[in-house]
């Protein structure tokens, strides 16, 4: 057993993890290549920029991601932070010493730690027990299953026409050899694109997987319901092959679908039109295995405190970490690594499938080891909230700099040194005139601090909450010294050379860096109406201009800051509005626009954090308490 690691001041951290290597691979790294891969790039009014970092960025209207990219070069640069951070003594020497624990069921056994009521207890982990890291082995085992053969025939491109396989009560697992581009709707056909639909059927609490693993083609899958909704969606998990795993919740009929990547949607507008496809993509030979049935969970029980943050790894045959709540709701769900976008200050843990989590309350909280079959490590630490390492009563200051700012953007991935106008170069494009300026700011500064400030004060999540809201029209500059956040407001994407609305330097969860910067630029949202992103879109001639464009350009520096805080978007498309939605669909919800489609009129409503789920094209799965996160990450010092 091992002591509680001590606090430790923001200051000394960086100082050791520069020493160890680790500083470097924030910031401008997360845009270049990891592996000698291709950055891709965006367009925006004919000219071709590298595209950014989209779990940082509020990306303009139409920008299309390609996120298999994103998952291969971030997964890439969190493995090479796990190995700088085990590596070197000065890293090893900020991390608590782990203490070690080995899954009680036995290998080849399920059924006995798989759900919260028989979750095995680790009593020794936490602040203020014997140890705040833990290492957990333990083995996912299968039930033995024999597969069976399948063979194809055209035309399968549809929910109707789906080659069925047979798998249900009796049969679990079927592998197909067959083609993409064969059909009639391939390159040799209409063009539409060739899909294979199989169809299997699964009880409640089972798992459906596919896999393409040993194809020669570059594949995409993705699952159906009856119904024809897209439940799981897979690219490139391993190369250029795809695997998707999905729990099944009800009982009834499923669809996989295999089809060849494109560079735009590979999937059916409608799955069950055969030739409803958008267009030919990759094609060739590949071989898939398609299975439905019990599989082993692994539960482990992790007591937490408020604000406690949770940091949870996965290494070996698990894909899969999930935390769940006391009252048994998933927060969060990873097959992902994240981690090269936590700040160098922070201690969170990462190398492989990767969650944080901040704990609402005091409880026993589940985390789970899942999606796979053999042996597995799962790594556990516990912190304190980065605020809690400082002195008692130090205030975190967010600045807001509205007169313009030579910045380095080489930080979010764009051209170095560049000149940024300043917010009241772009007034007029809202019909705004130079005497409307200090109302202007006056509303975003009262924005902003209704969000970070009264907010979450008024929620009563952490009773010792304090930060400090400045701005560069009544302040003096505190930009260079300790525990000060920036967020510049001003400037293009052609000055800065960020194809971007908005962009953050890291997600900290439990917030360990305090002297980070986020850009919120001006000419996207002061373009011309119609674009969704665009504030003029929402303007009409009875709009309160000065309030609206004042609380829309709050609410998009407070979601800027809150990726510095802590929280990754949240979904754009679901009937919750909160500060942390993504763009594109989301823009109107993120700006305050009422049901009336109009912005500056009495039915605006309050944007602000909260629970919602995660934005699904990012990867976790869960519901994101962004209230939460950002009520911690404001700790006024040590207690």
């Amino acid at each position: 057993m091992t002591r509680p690691l001590r606090a430790l001041r923001a200051s000394a951290l960086t100082t050791a993890l520069a020493l160890s290597g680790v500083v470097g691979l924030a910031g401008s790294s997360l845009a270049a290549p990891a592996t000698g891969g291709q950055v891709p790039t965006v367009r925006v009014h004919g000219r071709t920029y590298a595209a950014p970092n989209p779990y940082l960025a509020d990306l303009p209207g139409g920008a299309t991601v390609d996120w298999a990219y994103w998952h291969r070069h971030l997964s890439a640069l969190g493995r090479t932070r796990h190995a700088r951070r085990t590596a070197s003594p000065s890293a090893r020497a900020l991390v608590p010493a782990a203490g070690s624990y080995r899954e009680a069921e036995p290998a080849g056994v399920i059924g006995r730690n798989d759900g919260y009521p028989t979750m095995e207890a680790l009593h020794d982990l936490g602040i203020g027990r014997p140890v705040q890291a833990l290492d957990v082995a333990g083995q996912l085992s299968v039930a033995t299953v024999t597969p069976r053969s399948r063979r194809t025939h055209e035309d399968q491109g549809s929910i109707p026409q789906a080659t069925r396989t047979g798998i249900g009560a009796r049969l679990r697992e079927v592998r197909v050899a067959s083609r993409i581009g064969d059909g009639p709707h391939g390159s040799n056909g209409d063009g539409h694109g060739d899909f294979d639909f199989f169809r299997l059927h699964a009880v409640a609490g089972q798992m459906v997987r596919a896999d393409t693993v040993g194809s020669r083609m570059d594949t995409v899958l993705a699952l159906y319901g009856a119904h024809g909704h897209r439940l799981a969606f897979n690219d490139d998990a391993r190369g250029v092959t795809s695997a998707l795993g999905y729990p099944v919740s009800h009982t009834g009929y499923y669809y996989v679908m295999v089809a060849g990547f494109t560079g735009g949607n590979p999937t059916p507008r409608n799955p069950f039109l055969a030739r409803s496809g958008r267009g030919t993509g990759d094609q060739g030979s590949y071989r898939a295995r398609i299975f439905a049935g019990p599989v082993d969970k692994d539960v482990y029980g992790v007591h937490l405190d408020s604000g406690d943050v949770l940091g949870a790894t996965l290494h070996g045959a698990a894909r899969e970490v999930r935390v769940t709540d006391p009252d048994r709701r998933r927060m969060v769900g990873s097959t992902q690594d994240l981690s090269a976008m936590y700040p160098p200050q922070s201690l969170l843990p990462g190398g492989g499938p990767t969650a944080a989590y901040v704990a609402q309350r005091p409880g026993w909280y589940a985390v789970s080891a899942q999606k796979g079959q053999g042996a597995y490590r799962m790594r556990l630490e516990v912190y304190r909230p980065g605020s809690e390492q400082r002195p008692s009563g130090t205030v975190q200051t967010v600045f807001l700099d509205f007169d313009g700012e030579r910045m380095n953007t080489g930080i979010f991935g764009g051209g170095g040194v560049r000149d940024l106008s300043p917010l009241r170069t772009f007034l007029p494009r809202w019909h705004l005139g130079v005497a409307d300026e200090d109302a202007v700011v006056d509303a975003v500064v009262a924005g902003v601090r209704e969000n970070l400030q009264q907010t979450l004060t008024q929620e009563g999540l952490d009773p010792r909450l304090e930060v400090r809201v400045l701005d560069s029209r009544d302040d003096p500059d505190p930009w260079g010294r300790p525990d000060v956040s920036r967020v510049v407001v001003g400037g293009s994407i052609r000055e800065s050379g960020v194809a971007t609305i908005g962009i953050s330097q890291s997600v900290d969860p439990g917030n360990y860096a305090h002297e980070e910067s986020a850009l919120v630029l001006l000419d996207e949202v002061a373009a011309p109406a119609g674009p969704a992103d665009s504030f003029n879109t929402y303007l009409r001639s009875g709009s309160d201009r000065v309030g609206f464009v004042g609380r829309a350009l709050g609410n998009v520096v407070s979601h800027e800051v809150g990726h510095l805080i802590g929280s990754f978007h949240t979904d754009n498309g679901d009937r919750a509005t909160n500060l942390m939605d993504a763009g594109g669909q989301g823009f109107a919800g993120l700006y305050g626009v009422g049901p009336d489609g109009v912005g500056g009129t009495a039915d605006d409503p309050d944007v602000d954090f909260g629970p919602d789920r995660y934005l699904p094209a990012e990867g976790f799965t869960g519901q994101e308490d962004t209230l939460n996160n950002s009520a911690w990450a404001f700790v006024a010092g040590a207690p």
